[in-house]
């Protein structure tokens, strides 16, 4: 018997293909995963300061070095 011509073909083009992995590129300044224990009115102001309030956050402190 000869070989599928389709089979074949889908061999060949899975050979060249590029596995894609998703999710998002790799930061060239990842951040660190951690727990931190804050006072609760001090958490309710950043959040009341809306979308972002991590960001600011972690912003503020960095500026504290």
């Amino acid at each position: 018997m000869a070989p599928n011509k389709s089979a074949s073909r889908r061999t060949e083009m899975l050979a060249g293909a590029k596995i894609n992995k998703g999710g998002r590129p790799v930061s060239a300044n990842p951040r660190k995963l951690i727990t931190i224990r804050l006072p609760t009115d001090v958490l309710a102001r950043w959040k009341a300061t809306g979308p972002g309030w991590q960001t600011r956050m972690a912003e503020r402190l960095s500026k504290t070095r």
